[in-house]
């Protein structure tokens, strides 16, 4: 009776050992993934296999789980971490483009790997204390995100987190990132300044590759290491701590900028300051200055 359904929340179909009993059975399948299940030997046996929207409520992790407003806002609650995927398509989540604002609270402490790849419409992305790792290719192909806040509870941002997030204008690392990933921010061609804090020691190749309004790394300690960033290097000026240009000069990938700048120090996220012999104080760069001036 092709009344009698069945719902699959894979974008992959699963293995099946024998023979689906399935002629007569209309199979729902999450939107995109249709043309996977009408390839697969035993799955494309279904009467019909009909695409729906990802449900309103459901589990994105042992203990973690989720709510999607009609206004577009993906609430993540719980506790724990969030299911990883193996593959870029994989995610429940993956390329659903009536997510516009990601609200994660609770006890969560892992965005898994690929969950929110590809969910082009997604601008807002607010993120807890609770949270300690942003896995590999999280947000992935997010086009539409602007700014990014991590928390003083991360300690590493996996590679490709924000692989061609093109809209991505601003970035602020807490002081406990101790890794950034490779390709972290490859391809976020909006992005203008980036201020890499000190807890950082290690930075993967290609981290800023593609960024290509990128005209300012400001640093605030001696080099973190790094094989190939990848930047303009012609364009990009780099400031650091006064005392270190000898340091920079010296390292064979921080020593290619063309621009290397020694500052007295940081105020906010994309402002440096200079005190000038005459008891000027010399600020430049964009946004706001720290609440603590």
């Amino acid at each position: 009776c092709p009344s009698l359904s069945l719902k699959s929340l894979n974008r992959r179909p699963p293995h099946v050992e024998g023979q689906l009993i399935s002629n007569y059975c209309i199979l729902n399948v999450l939107k995109g993934a249709r043309d996977a299940y009408l390839m697969h030997p035993q799955w494309s046996e279904f009467y019909s296999i009909e695409e729906i929207e990802v449900p309103r409520e459901g589990q994105c992790g042992d203990n973690v789980f989720y709510e999607l407003a009609e206004d577009g806002l993906l609430t993540i609650s719980g506790n724990g971490k969030m299911y990883d995927y193996n593959e870029w398509d994989e995610s429940l989540f993956y390329g659903v483009e009536n997510i516009k604002k990601i609200i994660i609270k609770g006890n969560v402490t892992k965005i898994g790997r690929y969950t929110f790849c590809n969910c082009s419409s997604l601008a807002t992305l607010i993120i807890p204390n609770s949270v300690t790792k942003i896995e590999a290719s999280a947000f992935r192909w997010c086009s539409s995100l602007i700014s990014i806040t991590i928390p003083d509870s991360v300690t590493k941002i996996g590679e490709y987190a924000f692989y061609y997030c093109s809209s991505l204008t601003s970035i602020v690392i807490a002081n406990s990132v101790t890794e950034i990933g490779e390709s972290a921010f490859e391809g976020c061609s909006s992005l203008i300044s980036i201020t890499i804090p000190n807890s950082v020691a290690k930075i993967g190749e290609y981290a800023f590759r593609n960024c290509s309004s990128l005209s300012s790394i400001v640093l605030s300690h001696i080099p973190p290491q790094t094989k190939v960033l990848t930047c303009d290097y012609k364009k990009c000026a780099l400031y650091i701590p006064k005392g270190t240009k000898q340091i920079y000069l010296d390292h064979a990938e921080w020593g290619k900028f063309n621009n290397i700048v020694e500052i007295d120090g940081i105020s906010g996220n994309n402002i440096v300051y200079n005190f000038e012999n005459n008891g000027t104080l010399l600020l430049s760069g964009y946004g706001a200055m720290s609440d603590d001036w």
